[in-house]
């Protein structure tokens, strides 16, 4: 038999947004207090009534799902506790969660943007599930309704709530974090609606729903999430980066994780595929379960490192999601175990105990001591003394003797001799006094040539110009029969 209590825990379908919705909101709403920050006395009412607000309104938006989805669940031979409820108790549970998730808001004051926001994730539910709009079966859009109302709309309305989109107040890393985090709830929110949808292919078709899945195909599916991904972690690097302006804390917490993590998968101690879909019934896929866990709990850290206050809010987060908290704690136990303690021993046993006790007294057996013993020996027996006792005689009997007694004598007779009996003297017979006469005629050509140019500039100072005709240099001249001259013409 039911009980009441499990009736509403069944409506209420809190194992499936609990630690993957409600954990990433209350990452946004810390890293709000970062970028505007506030005490934590001021920050706890708010954090409860969003807390509050959440979980009221995720419930709202699974009954309207469950409501909607009752042909076809029926079809798959299930049946909701939602359907056996009746329309009038849906209609009448559906007004009181929404009230008790908005009505508060009005008296707890909101910007703009987190109105529109709270009014997304009232109203996309009866967008996604509700005919005859229904995007739930409209390809694409039934991606975009789900993810703005899982992720892009909370997102911003915890950013909006704690006042981290004032750009006044804000600043450029404020801006960046702000924004960083939005992009990454919306691809964060489109690659789990696809992987949802991959693994849920089967049952859809089975029951005749059309997803968007189905209309492109798994592996379209699946390229696409690829490249969602990358514009995903883009984003995350983004919000982390913008840490070092905002809480140096929180963005050394972030560096140290980040650094584990690839230290682990470099020595392949962390072995678990990365896919940015799930395939078949695997329902993970990366970075999913680090949400649920690691960026609350690395802002936290840069929060309580600016108010110890919020040691207490972060113990209380740590209570709030105890079940994930417990397993990655014996995670991280279990890989320490085995990887630290298990693996550090294995290193001593079978690496380092073994390179103390064989590896080194073989080398100082086989390298060392031999290299004492017979590889110096050796050498001054068959390099050091054949070299001293043959190698320089045979040097200079065969090299610096013949140079001292051929090579310069040699050079003596055949080159130096020569140049001083021959050469030199024939340059002084016949080269030099060509050379002086050749010098002589130059000196006296350019003397005649200055002489000459002398005379020419003293003349023409001292005598006045001939006359000339107007027809130039034509002198006029009589015609014999009295013409006239033709110079004239």
């Amino acid at each position: 038999m039911t009980t009441p209590a499990g009736t509403a825990v069944s409506i209420t379908r809190a194992e499936k947004w609990w630690a993957s919705k409600i954990s990433p909101l209350l990452a946004a709403a810390y890293l709000s207090l970062l970028i505007a920050p506030r005490t934590a006395e001021a920050a706890i009412g708010r954090l409860v009534l969003l807390v509050l607000s959440a979980c009221f309104l995720a419930t709202a938006a699974y009954v309207v799902n469950d409501w909607y989805d009752r042909e076809s669940d029926r079809a798959l031979g299930k049946e909701s506790t939602t359907a056996r409820l009746g329309g009038p108790v849906v209609f009448a549970l559906l007004v009181g969660l929404w009230a008790a998730g908005i009505v508060p808001w009005f008296f707890a004051g909101l910007p703009g943007p987190a109105w529109g926001a709270l009014a997304a994730i009232t109203l996309m539910p009866l967008v996604y599930s509700a005919p005859p709009i229904r995007w739930k079966e409209r390809g694409a859009l039934g991606l975009v309704a789900d993810a703005t109302l899982a992720h892009l709309a909370p997102t911003v309305f915890a950013l909006a709530c704690f006042g981290a989109l004032d750009g006044a107040d804000a600043g450029p890393a404020g801006l960046v974090a702000s924004a960083g985090a939005v992009v990454w709830s919306l691809t964060a929110g489109l690659r789990m609606i696809i992987g949802h949808e991959l693994v849920d292919a089967d049952n859809d078709r089975a029951s005749g729903l059309t997803t968007w899945v189905i209309d492109v195909g798994e592996p379209r599916a699946t390229a696409v999430a690829r490249a969602i991904v990358v514009v995903e972690v883009g984003a995350l690097a983004a919000v982390a980066g913008s840490l070092w302006w905002l809480s140096r804390a929180a963005f050394i917490a972030v560096v140290v994780v980040v650094v584990a993590l690839a230290i682990a998968r470099i020595t392949k101690a962390w072995t678990q595929p990365l896919t940015a879909a799930p395939g078949g019934d695997d329902g993970r896929a990366m970075l999913f379960p680090f949400y649920r866990f690691w960026p609350p709990i690395l802002l936290l850290v840069g929060l309580v490192a600016d108010d110890p206050a919020y040691a207490l809010i972060a113990l209380v987060h740590l209570g709030l999601f105890w079940t994930v908290t417990i397993e990655e704690v014996v995670g991280l136990a279990g890989f320490a175990r085995e990887h630290l303690v298990t693996g550090l021993g294995r290193w001593l046993r079978f690496q380092l105990w073994p390179w103390i006790t064989e590896t080194v007294p073989n080398w100082m057996r086989n390298r060392v001591w031999a290299g004492i013993t017979t590889d110096i020996p050796n050498w001054f027996r068959h390099r050091f003394w054949p070299w001293l006792t043959e190698g320089i005689p045979k040097w200079f009997r065969y090299r610096f003797v013949p140079f001292f007694t051929g090579t310069i004598p040699n050079w003596f007779r055949y080159r130096l001799k020569p140049w001083f009996t021959g050469t030199a003297p024939n340059w002084f017979r016949y080269r030099l006094p060509e050379a002086m006469r050749s010098l002589r005629r130059r000196i006296g050509g350019f003397v005649q040539r200055a002489r000459r140019s002398l005379a020419r500039r003293v003349r023409g100072g001292s005598t006045p110009p001939a006359a000339t005709s107007g027809t130039g240099n034509v002198p006029p001249t009589k015609d014999p029969e009295g013409g006239t001259a033709r110079g004239d013409r």
